[in-house]
């Protein structure tokens, strides 16, 4: 019998967001004039404050944790990269 002295791998803690504020702001797409969108803002850990704007009055809160999850899956994995310029 062969034992493995291997440590099994953590996976790293999924990130937690907080959200800072919730706003109503009028609509800027042509197509939606008149109406109002809702912006959120939110943070995540020590990388820093995001917003995301949901095309929408009122969203539930399962459509802001939806929609703070897909903006940070674009956004998160370029957060904390250094450009040299």
């Amino acid at each position: 019998m062969k034992i493995s002295t291997k440590a099994p791998t953590a996976q790293p803690p999924r990130p937690k967001a907080v959200i800072v504020g919730v706003y109503e702001i009028p609509a800027t797409s042509p197509s939606r004039l008149g109406e109002t969108d809702t912006l959120v803002v939110y943070k995540v850990g020590n990388t820093g404050t995001f917003q995301v704007k949901i095309p929408k009055s009122n969203p539930t809160p399962q459509e802001i944790q939806a929609a703070i999850k897909e903006d940070y899956k674009k956004k998160g994995s370029i957060v904390g990269t250094t450009i040299e310029l």
